[in-house]
């Protein structure tokens, strides 16, 4: 038997189920696809491409990939080494959102303004690019216990996360204090009452989608199922932050609710949080405008 699909082909209902209810799972897809879209949450022309590593060697200074086993996790991550000139500063750690990769951070790795800086480093977390093997974390203080093992022992290191990102960073910052100097956190996640799952993560979730969907975009998906939870824990250990924090915010921004900045913090000390934010910029200003984020990082230092 046979029948004629929305799209005008001829499906046989006789094929295995897979086959047959393809085109219905596709139209799925799609429209997971175009919920991504409209929320602002996939913007893959201004997105950084992965260099090759011909063309990251070609760099000066040039990128280096390092694989590190960590806690029986195989974690990637690139490192740009300091110059003379820069060795005796701090460095930079730089966490991706979900999903992401090390190449997020593209045009601060490659630039020759952030001259306050030393070392630089750019992960692929748990779960997603070159680090995808051992599958993702989702205890984020267990994930951020995981990164802080990156991070270079010979200089004082700010953390710069974006997204979720922001939530690693704050944990990296509780947990390892005597690692780090600072913490800038980009349009981060961080307020439970106003991370709010959407409509395509429950069908994402569905087996019969899950199969259509990237292992980074699972990955991603399975990350925003438990990240309220990961966040309500977050917010009770605020008290502990020893360190300077600043809270960057893009006021256009479609997929971390600009009043983030608002709810989270009365749970900062007062004396260690700082606020930036931006009326212009929405969630993925790390690739739509890194300049303004680099001129940012130019006049932050770890004094308060």
């Amino acid at each position: 038997m046979v029948s004629m699909a929305s799209s005008g082909r001829i499906v046989d209902n006789t094929m295995p189920w897979h086959l047959r209810n393809g085109y219905c799972i596709k139209l799925v897809l799609q429209m997971i696809l175009a919920g991504l879209f409209i929320t602002g949450c996939w913007s893959e022309s201004s997105m950084p491409k992965k260099p090759s590593k011909q063309e990251m060697a070609a760099l000066t200074p040039p990128l280096s990939l390092v694989r590190r086993n960590v806690n029986g996790y195989q974690i990637s991550f690139v490192i740009r080494n300091a110059q003379t000139e820069t060795e005796n500063k701090p460095s930079l750690f730089f966490v991706h959102g979900s999903p992401g990769a090390w190449h997020d951070w593209l045009p601060f790795l490659t630039t020759n303004s952030l001259t306050g800086f030393g070392v630089r480093i750019a992960v692929d977390r748990p779960g997603f690019g070159d680090s995808q093997a051992g599958g993702i974390i989702t205890d984020a203080r267990a994930q951020a216990a995981m990164l802080a093992a990156l991070i270079p022992d010979q200089q004082p290191t700010v953390l710069v996360g974006h997204s979720l990102g922001g939530a690693l960073i704050g944990w990296m910052a509780l947990d390892f204090p005597d690692k780090i100097c600072a913490v800038i956190s980009i349009a981060g996640s961080l307020s439970a009452e106003l991370e709010h799952l959407r409509w395509y993560n429950h069908i994402a979730n569905m087996p019969p989608v899950r199969f259509f969907l990237s292992k980074a975009l699972n990955n991603s998906n399975l990350e925003m199922l438990s990240l309220q939870s990961e966040l309500t824990r977050l917010e009770s250990q605020w008290y502990r932050l020893k360190k300077p924090i600043w809270l960057i915010q893009g006021e256009k921004d479609k997929l971390v609710n600009p009043r983030t900045v608002e709810k989270i913090s009365p749970s900062i000390p007062e004396k260690y949080l700082r606020v930036i934010k931006l009326p212009n910029a929405g969630h993925f200003i790390i690739w739509k405008d890194p300049q303004r984020i680099i001129n940012i990082l130019n006049e932050i230092n770890c004094t308060l």
